[in-house]
């Protein structure tokens, strides 16, 4: 079997080491690899990656929201990072969902995109969550939790427009999805604040194990520090 992540940019990515590390555990006979696309080629690929001689694979910036248009969801009107069987997931969604165990929190999402949309869903049903992003600033400060959702606190981003007027006065733990630095801006101001921080590596480890159940029908949840420990030893 053979799975794939495809996305522009992303030979950086981790996500091989997490799938073929659980390949290997479980001797599965299967190989995960990055297939890089561009907004003209992606469509073409998706609609026909099973003649390519692949099972299934993950989707990754910026083809998430098309994605939803090319294959049948559940997730109406949202984005999906998963295909398999030319059926879409969203395993951000199920990945906060099931491993990001809040409930009654004030929680403000920077950012609207795709990761940002599961994350508000997947949250909003116990907490209250605010979203500011360059449309929408529903922030009124006293936030308890921040995550951030979009790519400012990547390598060669500018920092300063997602640090600008960040209220930290209430807040109990602020989660950064970017992995690359896995110490963004945003985690080091948290940090310095004596801040309870989540980095990137957390979701990306939360999805691949939900990801991993629909491929491969295992429930590999009991690899999750594993995992994280093994990708935080890479990435030094």
């Amino acid at each position: 079997m053979n799975f794939f992540l495809t996305g522009e940019n992303i030979s950086h990515s981790l996500s091989p080491f997490i799938y073929n590390y659980l390949f290997k555990y479980y001797n599965i006979d299967a190989k995960y690899e990055i297939i890089e696309n561009t907004i003209a080629t992606f469509p073409n690929f998706i609609l026909n990656y099973k003649t390519r001689g692949y099972k299934g694979g993950n989707i990754t910036m910026p083809f998430k929201n098309m994605a939803r248009y090319l294959v049948d969801t559940e997730y109406e009107g949202e984005s999906i990072n998963l295909v398999y069987n030319n059926k879409g997931y969203n395993t951000d969604y199920e990945g906060i969902k099931n491993h990001f165990k809040i409930e009654n929190k004030k929680i403000l999402i920077l950012g609207y995109g795709g990761a940002g949309m599961a994350i508000a869903k997947a949250l909003s049903h116990k907490n209250k969550v605010y979203i500011k992003n360059r449309k929408v600033n529903e922030d009124i400060g006293n936030n308890e939790i921040i995550i951030n959702t979009t790519c400012c606190t990547m390598h060669g981003f500018d920092n300063e427009k997602i640090l600008k007027n960040l209220d930290f006065s209430k807040t109990e733990l602020v989660m950064d999805i970017v992995y690359s630095p896995i110490e963004t801006s945003l985690i080091k101001k948290a940090k310095d604040a004596n801040i309870k921080t989540l980095d990137g590596l957390n979701l990306l480890v939360w999805q691949a194990v939900e990801s991993f159940k629909i491929f491969c029908n295992i429930d590999a949840s009991d690899k999750i520090e594993i995992l994280y420990n093994m990708l935080k030893k890479i990435c030094r």
